[in-house]
């Protein structure tokens, strides 16, 4: 029987010669095609917690900013009259401009712009009717806002370029109030008293077409109890009174609700004596934060479920920060109003202005998409 004779020399050699090869391919593979970082659930963005709001005694209000840290207070704005009560004011998507309602000269309240910087003032609109929550598409390229003839006390929804070129009017009932335009741009949502239906929800495409009843019961309120689209653009929410016309309820009767955006699926979600409204969607659509009466703010699951408590106190407005992390609001009652912050859970409550003005209507600054 023949002897076989092992070359271990040769083999060794093999081996190191396929391990080299093999490194080889390693090396190339991670420089043609980089390795991810471990994803830590943060959030990289431009975003520095600006917060918009308006500030001032009687007529002379203005736009201010501030941080969130209540350091480096400016005043963005020097046209006094700034509407409060019949407009908010709103950032651009972008975060390059502001947009507001103001009474300067003709008292009566027209659209105006400013950049970020407190530059480029314009006025878009300029005519005798009312104009009223204007609020951005998407694309910061245009408003939609209510146009309201104080002669017939009528309103219809005209939409507006952000340069004041190309007014176009939408809706033509005389009857439509609180245009609100989808985060992803596709609708216009809006609340109608047309056909003797009082304060139903309607939706309508942003040129006007294809407008359609979105609720089967009405009495949804409007002013400062507005709806608001989920930022996922999937849902609205928004409050309404069991009495048949929305302006004889009573403090005590606004409840809160939640639609999808098809119509379907409208639910209750409050059901508490006294009067409450929603005021913000957590950025991922899963949570709004809410106020109850003078009872203080709250948080609950979109589903209405886990109603909590975060602030006691008599606050409102509160809005949540872009990231997620905080909310700002503002408090109301006697005395003066002043603008708050907090963590989103409640804690670490920070009063940014402690003066003899009254500080309304606190915005934060967008995220800048990439």
């Amino acid at each position: 029987m023949p002897t076989i004779k092992i070359k271990w020399g040769t083999i060794v050699s093999g081996v190191l010669v396929l391990i080299v090869v093999c490194l080889g391919i390693i090396l190339i593979f991670r420089l043609v095609i980089p390795v991810q970082p471990p994803t830590t659930g943060e959030v990289k963005n431009n975003w520095d917690g600006k917060i918009a709001f308006v500030s001032g005694v009687g007529q002379d209000r203005d736009i201010y900013f501030i941080n969130s840290d209540g350091s480096n207070r400016t005043r963005i704005s020097d046209i006094g009259y700034v509407s409060w009560s019949s407009s908010e004011i709103q950032w651009s998507p972008d975060g390059t401009l502001v947009s507001f309602v103001s009474g300067k000269g003709n008292n009566c309240d027209q659209i105006y712009v400013i950049n970020a910087d407190g530059s480029g003032l314009r006025q878009l609109t300029n005519n005798n009717s009312l104009k009223e929550y204007p609020t951005w598409s998407p694309d910061s390229k245009r408003l939609v806002f209510c146009d309201r003839d104080r002669v017939k006390n009528s309103c219809n929804i005209f939409v507006i370029n952000s340069d004041g070129s190309n007014l176009t009017k939408l809706t033509n009932t005389n009857d439509d109030h609180n245009p609100v335009w989808s985060p992803d741009g596709e609708h216009i949502a809006f609340r109608s008293d047309r056909d003797r239906t009082w304060g139903k929800l309607w939706l309508m495409n942003p040129d006007g077409t294809n407008q359609r009843s979105l609720t089967d019961i009405g009495s949804i309120a409007c002013g400062a109890a507005r709806f608001q689209w989920s930022p996922d653009a999937t849902r609205l929410f928004f409050m309404r009174t069991d009495h048949e016309k929305w302006w004889h309820l009573d403090p005590n009767e606004l409840d809160i609700y939640v639609i999808n955006a098809d119509g379907s699926n409208m639910r209750k979600l409050t059901d508490d004596p006294l009067d409450e409204l929603a005021t913000s969607w957590s950025p991922d659509s899963r949570r709004i934060l809410f106020t109850r009466g003078d009872k203080g703010i709250y948080i609950m699951n979109s589903d209405g479920s886990n109603q909590t408590k975060l602030i006691d106190g008599a606050f409102m407005a509160a809005e949540w920060s872009p990231d997620g992390n905080k909310i700002v609001f503002r408090s109301f009652g006697d005395g003066d109003a002043n603008i708050y912050v907090a963590d989103s859970d409640g804690s670490n409550m920070l009063e940014l202005t402690n003066d003899s003005m009254d500080n309304t209507d606190p915005h934060w600054l967008p995220i800048k998409k990439p």
